[in-house]
């Protein structure tokens, strides 16, 4: 058994936003004291890191709101104190490069896809992998520049310029049916258990809808979860695991992304099950027992972006005459990117909590309610969803 950190002793998170926010209140419920910093706010890579080592002498155990920490920060805390989930695992899961060897050595399916350090490598790749495919940087960060989809050498040429020369992945594009997460939780003794596995849409690359759980066949909630429990158990994940999951339309399943740390898709945790996913990251890192992870009620979340509108709060209020449907609005030094909250809705069903989502959003911003209704195909198989 790893060491235990009891209720009373001080944690320390690193990161910032909603995250941070919630792992600190989830904290508090739990009878930690909680101490955060954000090197994403410090000025320049020496303040970050002496705040984050301030941060590591004084706390029991340091965890992280995102996988998006420089391992030279992860360097510093692991040698003052103990780092949950671990700094080989958080490198490897902020490094698509990293991350998509190791899936393919473990035997995991992955989209084809390339390195690219010059623009001659990456026309090369687009060529080799056969347009449309994306291009992604190498290193996930929180501010980085978002994925872009090419569909000719000429695009990738003008992707090269638009991604500042960064290292890229380019990956080939896949004919996607359904985007699935399932959330793994492994505790210090080995234990794991799975969270039913979240659909989602989303807007410009960031989470924009989900689902919980997904309306899917017993048969390939039971497979993707079973994958994210193998997963975790390979990499020795010590907290939360996030296995992004795409389903092609030849049914197949292939892996996205792995996230140890909360996500987006999961928000709806908060108002579904007994113990969010921050109370559960908290559970994990500090030996105490792990939480149950069943739905108690079907969910859906949407969130709620930026706006200059006068009245942005009054339409908030009218999302709330909906039944089943609360607000989440994020402290202003906890905001996600693009993002000041989301809407949750609950129900008897997944297709009711959507439904009241989108009645809810439509009383909030009618266009984009549209939008996201034209999608709901996408979201909502229905008794026949696919195995």
């Amino acid at each position: 058994m790893r060491s235990i950190v009891a209720p009373g002793a001080t944690l320390g998170i690193i990161g910032g936003g909603h995250g941070a926010a919630q792992l600190a209140r989830a904290g508090a419920a739990l009878g930690y004291g909680t101490r955060t910093v954000d090197p994403q706010r410090c000025a320049s890579l020496g303040e970050a890191m002496q705040e984050v080592r301030a941060l590591a002498e004084q706390s029991a155990l340091v965890t992280v709101a995102s996988e998006d920490v420089r391992d030279e920060l992860l360097e510093g805390i692991a040698a003052r104190t103990l780092l949950r989930p671990g700094r080989r695992v958080l490198a490897l899961a902020q490094h698509r490069v990293r991350e998509r060897e190791w899936l393919q050595r473990a035997r995991f399916n992955v989209l084809p896809w390339r390195a690219a350090a010059t623009r001659d490598e990456l026309l090369a790749a687009v060529r080799e992998l056969q347009a449309p495919c994306y291009v992604k940087p190498q290193v996930r960060r929180r501010a980085e520049l978002r994925p872009l989809l090419v569909t000719s050498e000429q695009e990738a040429a003008s992707a090269w310029n638009a991604m500042r020369g960064l290292p890229l992945v380019v990956e080939a594009y896949g004919h996607v049916e359904a985007e699935l997460t399932v959330l793994a939780v492994r505790a210090l003794s080995g234990q794991v258990r799975c969270y039913p596995p979240a659909r989602l849409l989303r807007e410009q690359g960031r989470v924009a809808l989900s689902t919980f759980p997904a309306v899917v066949t017993p048969q390939l909630a039971t497979r993707v979860q079973r994958l994210a429990e193998y997963v975790a158990r390979k990499l020795e994940v010590e907290g939360l695991l996030a296995v992004e999951l795409f389903l092609l339309a030849d049914g197949r399943l292939v892996v996205n992304e792995l996230a140890p740390a909360p996500h987006a898709a999961y928000d709806a945790t908060e108002v579904a099950c007994g113990a969010s996913q921050y109370e559960q990251q908290l559970r994990c890192v500090t030996g105490l027992p792990l939480a149950a992870t069943d739905v108690l009620a079907p969910a859906a979340t949407v969130s709620i972006g930026r706006s200059t509108t006068p009245r942005a709060a009054d339409r908030v209020s009218r999302a709330l005459r909906i039944p089943g449907v609360r607000a989440h609005l994020y402290p202003p030094d906890a905001e996600r990117a693009n993002a000041i909250g989301h809407l949750s809705a609950t129900g008897a069903t997944t297709d009711e909590a959507l439904t009241r989502l989108l009645l809810a959003e439509a009383a909030r911003d009618p266009r984009r309610a549209r939008r996201l209704a034209l999608q709901r195909e996408r979201l909502d198989w229905g008794p026949g969803a696919r195995g």
